[in-house]
């Protein structure tokens, strides 16, 4: 038996607490070296990380970190440093200033451009959680804290650590010190940030982004209260003077953490599709090549000829949103376990051009609210799957009785999930679903929606106006934020209740409860007017919504909600599919198709949609496919890289069976040597069946990344996926798919997606589902608008 053998069953044993004794670990090893004889680790660093994370805090931990500190720095490589931050940051010694040190000079002297040793990033996030945690609690043991508050300062720092987002790490380091102060966090902070996005680190990467978006506890524990208000003045006495500097503080400082968000909110989830999507494409290129090309490409000097959409530059910028356009809107729905809280983000939508900046707000959720719900989710399903196995399962299942039981059994469980979907509105999306509002197409709709701003702001406002510096306008970039905010609460006032409305603007603007409420009835006025006057325009369309969903978040039928059933949403997984996606071709005006309908059958209601594809295909070259029998899944691939539309009808099991995921990621010919486009899947994949897009949920706290089909298709180059969250009955999916092909592709031909596209083609059919909840709710897109 080996030293490593024998180490492993001494730290199985103490992870079990059965250890009796001195455990058999040689914890060192000497050795003769130049210098004379040297002490150092004698074990694996992987067993030693085993150990460390195994033992409670003894002697031989000490023993440990004594000889990690003591060891040359010859013999002292990058891993132990990781080792050494998590021995000492829950009891700090005298040794943990020189240890963050010795971190921090390995990373300052490490070749410029070259990527950081693995264990860095890890290490660098470990001394941001321990900064954070200093910060938080306003303790640093063994060193003193000179915490002088200024949101003014913490505004500025904020801005800095945007800048050095975009530069990289071994730059940053020379200037950070060990003290608890906010810039120190958070450039160490950005440093592992972007460490991990170059070396593929896609947990740390979640970890440090997280962490950059919690800044705001950190500025909360240090917050002084505030001030009293002063008396209220007599009349005409000018009112400039109460607006305290420290009002100007919190603007500064809002608009400098929307500014982080920009950059840090597509990082929080996702990272792992956002590095999946660059491997897939550099392995469908290299697949295609001979072995001396493949080694030539990857050779020095030829590896941005392998770069995908996206640099990691432009991720950290928050460029990449310049890439899109302003045909769509943006938002993030991300939860935070360790905070209890959801963060909703939203791009904010200026004409012509696509703004690269991002409102957001924290929202505290009720312990254990999205456990509950998901559980009472799946309770309702598993009750519903139950009671149809019931009823198919009597002797007299084809009586009258039977019938009606059945339906009345149905009408009660859809009747359920939308009160469902009203709880999940109300106690998880909350006052911050205004943030989703709709936002005009028309240039003449969008003036109209700035016009009524200016004049409530002017007439029933002019306190907050004059506070936050605003006339109205998008133009200007200092107010283009808070202006855009004010223009969603107006929108969207009219369905929000006045103590809703008193919230927000009291968040907005330090005001008395009198006048916060009379803005409140004001915006509820001008708001209807509003709505109105966009009728009379005639301008009913508008942009539609790419939601990116974290794992949690996209299990909860979000489109369903009342703030969301009449919009044009679409779900994104990570920006650079989006942009992958955005750089294949649209949907032709007469829209070639493939299909495959009822490969076991026995789906026997599914008719309406067998006869329509069967019309269709008779009548010319462009549609054809297979009814009552499985294809070949080579077949199926070729045709997803062909035809425009590919409809899949049956049963779910089926089309996960016909649809096999790494096939998927990389089907399709790359089309020029030097494209770094994925010419891969072409269709607009629409999945049919019993929790066909269902994404599997890594882990309730997000430690682990979701995926599913739909994450497939998506990184093999489809433009859009439609399908079921979860198990759905044949006949009413049968006739709203039917009608869905049928008004999206012969009635609905036009280029523009918001008035003729699949979404509000969805959208408008949902509700005339028999079960406009089970059924409808359930078919929800990923991708982008087509």
């Amino acid at each position: 038996v080996t030293k490593e053998e024998h180490a492993l069953h001494d730290i199985e044993d103490l992870w079990n607490r059965r250890i009796q004794g001195q455990p058999r670990v040689e914890l060192t090893t000497t050795c003769e070296g130049t210098d004379g004889t040297i002490s150092s680790p004698g074990m694996p660093w992987e067993l030693l990380t085993l150990w460390v994370n195994a033992s409670s805090k003894q002697r031989r931990q000490g023993r440990l970190l004594r000889l990690l500190s003591q060891a040359d720095e010859a013999t002292l490589p990058s891993e132990s440093v990781v080792l050494l931050i998590q021995l000492q940051m829950e009891d700090r010694s005298e040794l943990w200033t020189e240890t963050v040190q010795r971190l921090l000079k390995k990373i300052s002297d490490h070749p410029s451009k070259a990527p950081f040793p693995r264990a860095l990033c890890p290490a660098l996030a470990l001394l941001a959680q321990a900064l954070f945690n200093d910060l938080k609690d306003g303790t640093c043991p063994g060193a003193e804290v000179n915490w002088s508050w200024s949101l003014l300062k913490a505004a500025a720092d904020l801005k800095q650590c945007c800048m050095v987002l975009s530069q990289p790490a071994e730059q940053l380091i020379d200037s950070i010190q060990v003290a608890p102060s906010l810039k120190s966090f958070l450039q160490v902070c950005a440093a592992a940030l972007r460490g991990a996005l170059f070396m593929g680190e896609s947990a740390v990467a979640r970890h440090c982004a997280q962490l950059l978006l919690r800044v705001e506890e950190v500025v909360g524990a240090a917050r002084p209260p505030r001030p009293p208000r002063p008396p209220k003045l007599e009349e005409g006495t000018n009112s400039r003077e109460r607006s305290p500097s420290r009002e100007s503080g919190d603007i500064a400082f809002s608009r400098a953490q929307w500014k982080l968000c920009k950059q840090v909110v597509p990082c929080a989830f996702g990272v792992s599709l956002l590095f999946m999507t660059e491997l897939r494409a550099m392995q469908r290129r290299l697949e295609k090549m001979d072995h001396w090309s493949a080694l030539e490409r990857l050779g020095p000097g030829s590896t941005t000829s392998m770069l995908g959409l996206m640099a990691v530059e432009d991720i950290c910028s928050g460029n990449w949103m310049s890439q899109l356009g302003s045909d769509m809107s943006l938002a993030w729905l991300q939860v935070d376990w360790k905070s209890s809280s959801l963060q909703i983000s939203r791009s904010v939508d200026v004409n012509p051009e696509r703004s690269e900046r991002l409102l957001s707000q924290r929202l505290p959720l009720q312990s254990q609210v999205l456990r509950g719900l998901q559980d009472e989710l799946q309770q309702l399903h598993r009750s519903n799957s139950e009671k149809i196995k019931e009823l198919w399962q009597r002797q007299d299942k084809k009586s009258e009785a039977v019938r009606l039981e059945f339906w009345r059994s149905r009408k009660g469980f859809d009747d359920q999930l939308g009160k469902l979907v009203e709880k999940i509105q109300k106690e998880v999306l909350g006052v911050g679903r205004f943030l989703l509002a709709p936002w005009p197409q028309s240039a003449a709709a969008k003036q109209r929606v700035l016009d009524s701003l200016r004049s409530w702001l002017t007439n029933e406002a002019a306190e907050m106006a004059d506070g936050l510096r605003l006339n109205g306008s998008l133009d200007d970039p200092e107010q283009a934020e808070h202006v855009f905010l004010l223009a969603l609460l107006l929108i969207e006032a009219e369905n929000l209740e006045v103590a809703e409305l008193l919230l927000l603007l009291g968040q907005l603007w330090d005001a008395g409860r009198s006048a916060l409420r009379r803005w409140a009835y004001s915006m509820r006025r001008h708001s209807s007017d509003l709505r109105g006057s966009l009728k009379e325009l005639n301008e009913a369309s508008e942009v539609p919504l790419l939601l990116y969903l974290d794992g949690v978040m996209a299990q909860l039928p979000l489109e369903a909600c009342p703030c969301l059933r009449q919009r044009n949403v679409v779900r994104g997984l990570a920006p650079s599919i989006t942009l992958s996606s955005l750089a294949s071709k649209p949907v032709a005006a007469e829209a070639t198709g493939f299909f495959v309908i009822d490969p076991a059958e026995d789906c026997a209601a599914m008719g309406d949609v067998r006869q329509l594809l069967t019309s269709w295909s008779s009548h010319g070259q462009s549609w054809h496919g297979h009814t009552g029998k499985l294809p070949e899944p080579s077949r199926v691939l070729e045709e997803l890289c062909r035809k425009d539309v590919f409809v899949y009808l049956g049963h779910g099991e089926r089309v996960r069976q016909l649809l096999r995921h790494e096939k998927l990621q990389v089907a399709g010919e790359v089309a020029e040597e030097n494209d770094s486009r994925r010419a891969g899947l072409r269709s607009t994949l629409m999945l049919l069946g019993c929790s066909s897009v269902k994404i599997q949920k890594g882990s309730m706290e997000g430690d682990i990344e979701s995926f599913g089909l739909a994450s497939s298709a998506l990184l093999g180059g489809a433009p859009l996926v439609l399908g079921a969250q979860w198990d759905v009955l044949g006949g009413d999916l049968d006739k709203l798919a039917s009608r869905l092909l049928q008004r999206w592709l012969k009635e609905g031909k036009t280029s523009c997606p918001s008035r003729g596209g699949l979404l509000t083609a969805l959208k408008d059919l949902r509700p005339k589902c028999l079960l406009p909840n089970l059924t409808g709710a359930s078919l929800v897109c990923y991708g982008i608008p087509v």
